[in-house]
């Protein structure tokens, strides 16, 4: 029969034991990153680890976080970030994964296959991808009679006739804000137009 400290780790509180949850929060050089490892760490239970692509990270200077990692660059290197994330979970070492960007949920969320010791605390991909993809998330709120900006959706940039804007100024707004190709990411911009003129140069810039 095992003794009780060979079955349970964590710690003995009025004769009981406290299981110790261990998380690992990325992005840690993001202000959101730092939101969510003040939030787990007030939690005396919870063990925060901290990584970023830079060497030393706000979050990671935290006094919540307990130890600072570095990572290679989601954006530069995709593949190379799964694989210190999964090298980094495969002996079960952490409970949770807390990605922080958009860059980072999406590439986790789509590589979940190839992560099975990866636990994210997300739906599933397509729902994901619908609150990513601003065109579905408007359309969606418009549905369901939710006041939005009077908005028009294009599939394609020559679609669009400048001519038939009234009023300006107008606001150019991709879809998604990170694209993934399926070898690098895309990152796109939000632009302000005040003219036809301004409107036209936009769009034949992108």
């Amino acid at each position: 029969m095992f003794e009780e400290s060979e079955l349970l780790v964590g710690n003995r509180l009025n004769g009981s034991f406290i299981m110790t949850t261990t998380i690992l929060v990325l992005d840690g050089e993001q202000r959101s990153a730092l939101a969510v490892t003040r939030s787990l760490g007030n939690d005396p239970d919870a063990v925060v680890h901290v990584a970023s692509k830079l060497s030393e990270s706000i979050s990671g200077a935290s006094k919540y976080c307990s130890l600072s990692l570095q990572c290679p660059d989601e954006k530069k290197e995709p593949q190379l970030f799964l694989e210190w994330i999964n090298n980094k979970t495969k002996n079960n070492q952490y409970d949770y994964v807390f990605p922080c960007t958009e860059t980072t949920s999406q590439l986790l969320v789509m590589s979940l296959e190839n992560l099975p010791k990866v636990n994210i605390p997300f739906a599933s991909y397509n729902t994901v991808m619908q609150l990513a993809n601003k065109s579905q998330l408007m359309s969606l709120a418009s549905e369901l009679s939710i006041k939005i900006p009077e908005t028009i959706y294009y599939a394609d940039r020559g679609d669009v006739d400048c001519s038939l804007v009234k009023s300006y100024p107008v606001v150019v707004k991709p879809s998604l804000s990170q694209i993934w190709t399926g070898t690098e990411w895309i990152t796109t911009k939000v632009h302000i137009a005040r003219s036809q003129q301004q409107l036209e140069t936009i769009l034949n810039s992108h």
